[in-house]
């Protein structure tokens, strides 16, 4: 894989993606002691073995918990505060490993409007996704009505697969999307095999009891960033 390659001719890849792992174990741990209610992710409990694709669309792991926007409703000013940071500030961190890895790779400078641009882009993801998980109606569709809006939702990621690196290429965001979606037809089966095997590849480290945030953000984000660059052609001089 020549994302692999680039990576270890190029250690320092991993660096940002490592220390944004660290800070978001560091807020699992906080979530859970905070009285703001959290949403928690358990692979297996036990009894149930709940397999999951966990792919944003950008280069990210997975957090074991998770802000829910409706329970920011109502807080007292400091804890709303901190709600509001804990959602946002991740993101942001995660635009900026994502920024630095990506032009890195491509040879070019990090630049502030690029760490911008994807910070825009994720949350907008995040958001849409928040918005159709949070719909009734498509939670309780059973297999045959399920895999169509499955198979939907993963051919919008394949699409959308290149636009991180493109935003970050200095690319706007509508000529990101046109250009991402050209690029990758022809070549789509080849994209959905990487989106499985990152989303599922995430979904699994993300499941390691106590470390699952920094292993998935320290292991699959830097290789779905430094891919995004490979699939676009943009490495730098090596």
């Amino acid at each position: 894989m020549r994302a692999g390659r680039h990576v270890r001719r190029d250690p320092w890849l991993l660096v940002p993606f490592f220390l944004v792992g660290v800070a978001l174990t560091a807020l699992d741990w906080l979530r859970r002691q905070d009285p703001i209610p959290t949403l928690e992710q358990t692979a297996f409990d036990g009894a149930t073995l709940d397999v999951q694709i966990e792919f944003a669309g950008y280069p990210t792991g997975v957090t074991q918990t998770a802000v829910s926007l409706e329970s920011l409703v109502d807080l007292y000013p400091q804890l709303l505060v901190w709600g509001i940071a804990s959602y946002v500030l991740p993101l942001l961190a995660v635009a900026a490993a994502g920024a630095y890895t990506m032009a890195r790779a491509m040879g070019r400078e990090p630049w502030l409007a690029a760490t911008g641009s994807l910070f825009g882009f994720a949350l907008a993801i995040d958001l849409a996704q928040r918005l159709f998980g949070s719909i009734d109606a498509l939670q309780g569709m059973g297999l045959w009505w399920g895999l169509p809006i499955l198979a939907l939702y993963l051919l919008v990621m394949v699409r959308l697969f290149a636009v991180p690196g493109l935003l970050v290429a200095g690319r706007g965001l509508p000529t990101a999307i046109t250009e991402s979606s050209r690029r990758i037809a022809g070549r789509g089966w080849g994209i959905f095999g990487l989106v499985l095997a990152f989303g599922l590849g995430a979904w699994l480290l993300a499941g390691v009891s106590s470390v699952g945030a920094l292993l998935s953000t320290a292991i699959v984000a830097p290789l779905h960033a430094v891919t995004i660059v490979t699939v676009l052609g943009l490495e730098g001089d090596e």
